[in-house]
């Protein structure tokens, strides 16, 4: 009896400690949206930044700019795969991953979902089903009306989702452009002019550029790009190698 009784009493500490953990666990996660917000406006600060520094009126070379967009494609798929391996127990053989995921993205996963309670979120999944015509006979509309009908799995869920969506250092994507053309699609010497300018106009360290007229047009270097590089040479913080 003594024996029981002290091991009811150590699982019972354990508890507490795993109560107390999952309490400044969940501060931590509400404080991400928060975090989120702060370090979306820094973002969107310093491509404001760069771009006014990349305001370059010459004939010789387009508009180099940058962007930033969540890789919202890369983030459901993520999302996704945690998600059915949290779940994995719910699997039914046979059944296509694709479309379980299509049908628990029918309820797009972003803050509004976050928003829901459970109630509100089931109810909208049932009719977000109903009127896209699937079949809830179907084994992965069941797979996902099963996990999703339970309010602790719809917790671990908001949860798996919070730590993906506010991951802005996984998913951030920061594009450039030369003229109308994202720089991925441009040709090498198109990216090397955009990534040489860009330097040149926004680095504040040292540059060291080795033969920096390669693979550049003629004109280009003779109107514009000769004059930048003797700009910054004079200001003694770049070295050029000719």
């Amino acid at each position: 009896m003594t024996r029981l009784i002290s091991e009811i009493d150590l699982f019972s500490e354990k508890a507490i400690r795993l109560t107390e953990t999952l309490r400044e666990n969940i501060k931590k996660i509400e404080m991400l949206s928060e975090l989120n917000n702060s370090y979306n406006q820094l973002i969107a600060r310093n491509i404001a930044k760069i771009n006014r520094k990349l305001e370059i009126n010459n004939e010789n070379v387009l508009n180099i700019n940058f962007t930033y967009d969540f890789n919202i494609e890369d983030f459901k798929q993520i999302l996704f795969e945690e998600f059915y391996n949290t779940f994995s127990n719910y699997h039914i053989p046979g059944t296509s991953s694709v479309s379980v995921k299509e049908v628990l993205f029918i309820i797009e996963p972003n803050e509004d979902l976050l928003a829901l309670d459970f109630k509100s979120f089931y109810a909208k999944l049932e009719s977000e089903i109903d009127l896209r015509g699937y079949k809830k006979v179907n084994n992965y509309v069941k797979i996902v009306t099963d996990i999703c009908s339970s309010n602790i799995n719809f917790d671990i869920y908001k949860l798996i989702l919070k730590k993906h969506l506010y991951n802005l250092s996984r998913f951030i994507r920061i594009r450039g452009f030369y003229g109308d053309r994202e720089l991925l699609s441009c040709s090498f010497g198109q990216r090397r002019t955009a990534v040489i300018v860009t330097l040149l106009m926004t680095g504040v360290k040292p540059l060291i550029i080795d033969e920096p007229e390669a693979h550049l047009d003629n004109k280009l270097i003779a109107d514009y790009l000769v004059d930048l590089i003797q700009k910054k040479t004079r200001s003694s913080n770049y070295i050029c190698n000719p």
